[in-house]
């Protein structure tokens, strides 16, 4: 198997050569397949419940095929599952299983609640490079209430039990969104994760999406600092915060101005296509689409003048939504 840095340098050069070869800008680097919108949770910071009904979805072969072109002519690159719960989409591990057998690095992003023994060894065979777990509060009464059902705290930890036993504790992060309700729990999240040996955790700002994100919008600015002082001690004593440091201040910035543009930083969608599950496709998800994969192929659609319409609006975008989170330059996430 080549080595993982000589991998990355590998993708790079095609990436640039096939962009040569089709006159089209720089080849993505990040791609996510919307295999689903479906979610088992009720979160109050998620605006998917109350989104229009989507489209109906592409038939799994499709889905096949297009793990195939994205390897074809971008990988090797970052593939991420996405939806509302991953493991509820039909075909979700053949689709997995593919885009790691044609060398893609596999992002999962879960609740964690439909986790079980066997699911937590098929991810491992699969060869997920990157699971990755929401888990908003140390105590039950905490995660629970965020996410709108009874019982998910308890779910969440015990697909944590089942994953480290499929030894994936190396591959897994927790994902956890900064809010009021847990602000005082964050430093006990960190060291959750360390004490599970995981990847680490990664912490994101509340966004203004949902039916009930105001109440979890923490009213004072010192006590998100205070708490970001605390991950940021955490970190430089060797903890696994994976948020780089200047991220963590964003942050306290954001939750100090939530409309402040963040300064001299740019949005990854630039590299990013978004399959959505009807075959749109996007550059961000805020945006129209640019193509449709249904009528096209991607690269066709990449070289479109759509795209380059699109990239310029997205180069020049300053909102504080993904580009905070994980399309943060330098945060080190991959989906």
């Amino acid at each position: 198997m080549t080595p993982r840095p000589l991998r990355k340098l590998l993708g790079a050069a095609r990436r640039r050569w096939r962009a040569w070869r089709d006159g089209s800008p720089p080849v993505p680097v990040f791609f996510k397949l919307e295999l689903s919108r479906a979610c088992n949770l009720r979160c109050l910071h998620c605006g998917v419940p109350d989104d229009p009904p989507a489209p109906e979805g592409l038939p799994l072969e499709r889905w096949l095929a297009l793990v195939e072109e994205i390897s074809a002519w971008a990988g090797p690159c970052h593939l991420t599952v996405v939806s509302g719960e991953p493991l509820l989409a039909d075909g979700f591990f053949p689709v997995v299983e593919k885009a790691a057998r044609e060398g893609l690095a596999v992002t999962v992003v879960s609740n964690g609640t439909l986790i079980g023994a066997p699911e937590a060894r098929r991810l491992s065979e699969a060869g997920v490079r990157t699971l990755i777990l929401s888990l908003d509060g140390a105590r039950p009464e905490t995660h629970d209430l965020g996410r709108g059902v009874p019982g998910t705290h308890a779910r969440v930890l015990a697909a944590l039990e089942r994953v480290c036993a499929a030894g994936l504790a190396p591959r897994t992060q927790l994902q956890a969104i900064i809010a009021a309700h847990n602000l005082a729990e964050l430093p006990d999240l960190v060291r959750l994760a360390e004490e599970r040996r995981l990847a680490g955790i990664r912490f994101q700002a509340l966004q203004p999406r949902g039916e009930g994100w105001r109440r979890f919008w923490p009213e004072d600015p010192g006590e998100v600092s205070r708490a970001i002082d605390a991950l940021l001690e955490l970190q430089a004593g060797g903890s696994p915060v994976l948020n780089p440091a200047a991220q963590l201040e964003a942050l306290r910035t954001y939750y100090r101005d939530p409309g402040a543009e963040p300064a001299a930083v740019a949005c990854r969608c630039a590299a990013t296509l978004y399959i959505a599950r009807g075959g749109a496709v996007h550059l961000c998800r805020a945006m129209d689409p640019v193509g449709d994969v249904r009528s096209a192929s991607l690269r066709g659609i990449w070289g479109s003048p759509p795209v380059r319409e699109r990239l310029a609006a997205v180069r020049s975008c300053r909102r504080p939504c993904i580009l905070m989170n994980c399309h943060y330059p330098a945060s080190g996430a991959l989906w």
